[in-house]
């Protein structure tokens, strides 16, 4: 028997109500900086701005505690 043991073919995380998580993929770090930070301007919303496994990742840092990820802040 194979114990469950595949290829993972999506990751999960939890969020809760009222929290936005952006995810930016094919996209350099540069622009996706750029373009969280007008969103924050346009917006108006307090934020944090992490990356995560060469993904652009802004999250509070709750969500991606919970979720056990590396992240790294910038």
């Amino acid at each position: 028997m194979g114990k469950g043991k595949g290829k993972v073919q999506c990751w999960y995380i939890k969020i809760k109500p009222g929290t936005f998580l952006f995810e930016f993929i094919n996209l350099r770090n540069g622009r996706a900086r750029y373009f969280m930070k007008q969103m924050q301007f346009k917006l108006y919303i307090k934020s944090r701005i992490y990356f995560l496994n060469t993904k652009f990742v802004s999250s509070p840092y709750y969500a991606a505690k919970k979720a056990r990820l590396n992240f790294y802040w910038c």
